[in-house]
């Protein structure tokens, strides 16, 4: 965080919170307030403008962050579940959510993960949903950077292309007709107009990135809901598994469009 705030863009509106405590022991990072409306909550607003402006902003402060180099700086690897770690959630769904096991799909096809982990490496934010940017007035903030570190751009990428196929149940989004199509391809057009990409062919290899961002829902997803059902209410429950459920078969149709 110290060197991102260090080198957040000089005279722009882009930005990174300055840090402030980090407690290793939770691994809890403080940072100043970001102020600002989150970016998720600007893309349900009703003026179409604002939202094509935030997006734009979005694709800008990625491209910054992609486009550092850290040198000799001795940054971490950001945060990866392999695909041993996914196979693992499939298991745990297969045992403890038997009612699912019509949605699962063949272990094999999640090991593509551990191959375009290998791609290029730059300084990715590896969490980058619309959850965890702030639209502000004059600035564009990032936060929440635990998972941080070296990785595929792409990833960054996908997690923000990726919103706009998450359920409803994931993101309360309230975008209508073709607005989430609008919005996807206004953000994946100014991220390659910055960096001087084809848009065509960044469409074509941001697949398999899809699909990992679905499985790290579903990771998170499941693992959250088995560790804490025994203390939810059964409206939360069935939150949760439907969540769950969704989650699956996006993935399936990721993976019969390959």
């Amino acid at each position: 965080m110290n060197y991102l705030y260090e080198n957040r863009p000089v005279k722009t509106d882009l930005a990174v919170p300055r840090p402030l405590h980090y407690l290793e022991e939770i691994n809890l990072l403080l940072y100043e307030e970001a102020p600002g409306t989150p970016l998720v909550l600007v893309l349900g607003e009703k003026n179409e403008e604002r939202k094509i402006g935030a997006i734009r902003k979005a694709a800008a402060w990625l491209s910054w962050l992609h486009s550092l180099s850290p040198g000799k700086k001795n940054l971490p690897k950001a945060t990866f579940i392999g695909s041993d770690g996914y196979k693992k959630t499939l298991v745990k769904i297969e045992k403890n959510i038997p009612e699912f096991k019509k949605y699962l799909f063949k272990k094999s096809e999640v090991n593509f993960v551990d191959q375009i982990w290998s791609f290029e490496k730059r300084v990715i934010h590896n969490d980058f949903y619309p959850g965890n940017s702030i639209v502000g007035k004059r600035t564009f903030f990032g936060i929440d950077f635990d998972r941080a570190g070296f990785g595929p751009p792409l990833m960054d990428v996908a997690a923000l292309f990726s919103f706009f196929d998450f359920s409803k149940k994931m993101w309360p989004q309230k975008l209508t007709g073709k607005e989430p199509e609008r919005l996807r391809s206004a953000f994946l057009e100014e991220y390659c107009r910055i960096n001087g990409f084809s848009t065509t062919k960044i469409a074509q290899k941001i697949h398999p990135f899809l699909v990992k961002s679905f499985l790290d829902q579903l990771h998170y997803y499941t693992s959250f809901f088995l560790k804490g059902r025994r203390f939810m209410d059964k409206e939360s429950k069935d939150h949760f598994s439907s969540i769950i459920k969704d989650i699956l078969i996006k993935i399936k149709e990721f993976n019969n469009e390959k």
